[in-house]
């Protein structure tokens, strides 16, 4: 039991410590992900098409020892590519640990992990998903197929049933244009946990 304690403390020591001296900006556009070589996953940047096949081979890859944990800086991009991130992370039972900032898209990558981290003033933020086609975007309506996808992500990685809908609820009322940023006290009621700086 003690060897487990001290491994988590540990692990998330190394975490925090990684991703403070890698995520030193949080305005990025182009994205990149790669495993460190600690192991962890780091994912930075827009979330674009293919971003998840890259992610399903960086951990099905034996030339990679995968730790559990996936360390994410992003504000946002392809819902769908979001959605078959999280699909992955929810069936590898991974860790997600955003910091600086998580919007838009961004935040179905971290609420689909086993556990939920973010550091200490970390921005996440929700609105209702969109695509753009014709020179215009188009909102994904409540309860269509996209929906009952985002509701998956969310129950797969562990969100009870009340606060799925509770959170796709408060996601899908915000349009694109008036992003809401949640407090740290609707973070937490929604189960993400912060790694306080010291």
């Amino acid at each position: 039991m003690m060897n487990r304690l001290l491994h988590a403390g540990t692990l998330f020591c190394t975490v925090i410590l990684l991703i403070m001296s890698t995520f030193v900006s949080t305005k990025t556009v182009a994205g990149y992900m790669i495993v460190d070589d600690e192991g962890f996953v780091r994912y930075q940047g827009e979330i674009t098409e293919g971003d998840s096949s890259l992610l399903r081979n960086l951990i099905s890859s034996p030339a990679h020892n995968v730790q559990r944990t996936l360390l994410i800086m992003s504000s946002g991009g392809d819902v769908i590519d979001s959605l078959s991130s999280a699909n992955i992370i929810t069936a590898h039972r991974m860790n997600v640990l955003a910091a600086g900032q998580c919007t838009s898209a961004c935040t179905f990558i971290l609420f689909s992990g086993r556990t939920k981290l973010i550091l200490e003033n970390t921005e996440v933020g929700i609105h209702c998903p969109s695509y753009y086609m014709n020179a215009q975007y188009h909102y994904i309506p409540k309860y269509s197929p996209s929906y009952w996808k985002l509701y998956g992500v969310l129950r797969a990685g562990g969100m009870s049933e009340k606060l799925a809908v509770e959170f796709l609820d408060m996601t899908f009322e915000h349009k694109s244009t008036k992003m809401r940023i949640l407090t740290k006290k609707e973070l937490e009621y929604f189960g993400v946990k912060i790694l306080r700086n010291k």
